[in-house]
């Protein structure tokens, strides 16, 4: 039975993994439309304002890769498995 809670975990690992990998994607893709979006300069933004939108994306990133929304996490996690079962 010892080997069979050591598959258990090192899955358990790998998605978690994978689901990280997901978020710090999410992450990327939601900073870089912030920095192509259109913005007025009328209202420069502050550098409080700048680390609070970065971790307001990094919660939004974690919060959808543990939702699993994109699927991203899951095909990270069945991609590397298999790799490892070979």
């Amino acid at each position: 039975m010892a080997p069979e809670k050591k598959v258990i975990s090192n899955d358990a690992k790998l998605r978690e993994t994978a689901s990280e990998f997901e978020a710090i994607f999410i992450q990327q893709m939601l900073k870089t439309m912030r920095e192509t979006s259109f913005e007025s300069d009328l209202l420069p933004k502050s550098e409080g304002e700048k680390i609070f939108r970065s971790l307001l994306d990094e919660q939004y990133a974690n919060i959808s890769a543990k939702s699993r929304s994109l699927g991203l996490g899951e095909m990270i996690f069945q991609q590397l498995k298999s790799n490892l079962e070979n």
